[in-house]
């Protein structure tokens, strides 16, 4: 009897464990935007950090730079053709347009943090112990960096095109 509610405990256990490694992979998958991709752990604590934390600005950067691409070709279709309006719809636009101004800021800052670490993880990187895990902290610390680069282009694109749908969406939303 306690050899079946052990192999039930160890189904069980390895059922959940299998779950967990799935939707954990699958997570991370989901995180796409421009042609980076984020790279695998390499088992340092601080490269890991530092790497996840680049990548995650990253990919934010790029829902943001979706949401508003989302609202320019509805205030593009809305330009063309004025009398067709959905002012629900263009009220929901410019929530959204508030939206990624207040959240911009922040991107900034954040990517301004981490381009600060950023040569000192490169150096770092270099040195790590042990020996064989470098080339993968060298090589994750510069695509880590890059991510970083794109994203900051990005936010200097994404600070001026808001502000420019903001305003056409006001004038649009006019009286109503």
């Amino acid at each position: 009897m306690k050899t079946k509610n052990n192999f039930k405990f160890l189904f069980l256990a390895l059922l959940s464990i299998s779950f967990m490694l799935t939707f954990g992979a699958n997570a991370q998958s989901d995180d796409k935007y421009g042609t980076l991709e984020r790279p695998s752990d390499i088992g340092d604590g601080s490269f890991d950090n530092f790497k996840n934390s680049a990548f995650d600005t990253y990919f934010n950067v790029g829902k943001l730079d979706e949401n508003l691409k989302k609202v320019e070709t509805n205030l593009i279709a809305y330009k063309k053709d004025p009398k067709n309006i959905d002012f629900n719809s263009l009220k929901t636009d410019i929530k959204s347009l508030n939206e990624i101004n207040e959240a911009l800021p922040k991107l900034q800052t954040e990517v301004a943090s981490l381009k600060g670490k950023s040569e000192a993880m490169v150096k770092d990187a270099k040195n790590i112990k042990p020996v064989t895990k470098s080339p993968k902290a060298v090589k994750n610390t510069d695509k880590s960096v890059k991510a970083l680069d794109q994203a900051n282009d990005r936010l200097k694109i994404l600070v001026e095109n808001q502000k420019t749908a903001l305003v056409t969406a006001k004038q649009l939303l006019g009286n109503n």
